[in-house]
């Protein structure tokens, strides 16, 4: 017989040490992450989709420190060769990119055995609020729930509460020196968003400061920000929408598509009041300070989605040819830690 687990949190990963410290960040949030479901005790299954590995460094396995002497957390490594990979580039016509993060998760997210999907980041640390909330709250289906992302640049003597340089806010991000007190950090970062959230909804488009679009004025109304570090969901309304969206040239905004997907398909979206979660600080491969073509286009293709949704178009178009979501037609190995 199966286990029965609660939860299933889904993570892309590769043996590549992204950033110069990969191996680091996600060894710091496993441990992190493990410590809390043990504590809160919420049957969980760890699913890591290790893509296109390097065969010429160490194996994910081997690189990652792993906690011992689990009761309620099994971890599940997925492998997806090289081979596939390319595979699944040609297909959807994609960019050439190590991980398809996207895609990644769909692949955990079709094979994942919990009750509830959280979808994350590899270098994701959640609250103790976080957990507590699915460990108590039961989850509906038909609802997106969401926890606001903040960005750290923790030391290990420290916790991350206490090392906190960006708050994922909804419509702002908000830079806060790591060295003010927490409470100030907070009333300063929700207070300038709550104004900028003013002025970009009731700007008139004649005024003289620039103004937004329709479509960006939305952004400002659900948690769009850093919406793929906490995005979480019941199996089976993961299923019916089917996944993430695989056919998008490059993973940025993938997840704000998903937020949007979401509403198109008649579901809530709900946030989870005063829980946060920790995203380790790290070098990327896109800067939003010089957004590339690509990224011009996957918002502007964001911005047009919106607009859909608003106009109430196209509700069930998103995924007509997306049936096999999630490499749902491969056999993939899993390896269990």
């Amino acid at each position: 017989m199966a286990p029965s687990f609660q939860l299933s949190i889904v993570v892309a990963a590769r043996n590549d040490n992204y950033g110069g410290d990969f191996n680091q960040r996600l060894s710091r949030s496993i441990l992190w992450n493990a410590s809390l479901l043990e504590e809160w005790q919420v049957a969980t299954e760890y699913v890591i989709v290790n893509w296109n590995p390097d065969t010429n460094k160490p194996t994910l396995h081997s690189a990652i420190s792993w906690p011992v002497n689990l009761n309620y957390v099994q971890f599940r490594i997925i492998e997806v060769s090289e081979t596939l990979h390319k595979k699944q580039v040609k297909r959807h016509s994609l960019k050439p990119a190590n991980v398809l993060e996207f895609i990644a998760k769909n692949v955990g997210i079709r094979r994942a055995r919990g009750h509830a999907i959280l979808c994350t980041n590899a270098d994701v640390q959640l609250s103790d609020d976080a957990i507590r909330y699915i460990a108590k709250t039961p989850l509906e289906d038909q609802v997106l729930y969401r926890a606001i992302r903040l960005d750290i640049d923790q030391k290990p003597e420290r916790a991350p509460k206490r090392c906190i340089t960006r708050w994922f806010l909804q419509g702002s991000t908000i830079r806060t020196p790591r060295y003010w007190p927490y409470a100030i950090q907070y009333v300063y970062a929700h207070l300038l968003a709550a104004l900028k959230r003013l002025y970009y909804k009731n700007a008139p488009d004649w005024y003289y400061v620039p103004s937004i679009s329709r479509a960006e004025k939305v952004l400002f109304d659900y948690p769009f920000n850093a919406s793929g570090d906490f995005a979480l969901m019941t199996k089976s309304s993961w299923v019916k929408l089917g996944g993430y969206r695989e056919d998008c040239i490059i993973s940025t905004h993938v997840d704000s598509l998903h937020l949007v997907d979401c509403l198109r398909s008649d579901m809530r979206v709900e946030l989870f009041a005063g829980a946060y979660v920790y995203h380790q600080e790290h070098a990327r491969r896109y800067s939003f300070d010089s957004p590339s073509e690509e990224m011009h286009f996957m918002y502007n293709l964001l911005c047009k989605t919106i607009t859909s949704h608003i106009m109430g178009e196209a509700k069930d178009k998103k995924l007509e040819d997306q049936d096999e979501w999630g490499m749902s037609d491969e056999q993939l190995e899993s390896v269990y830690v």
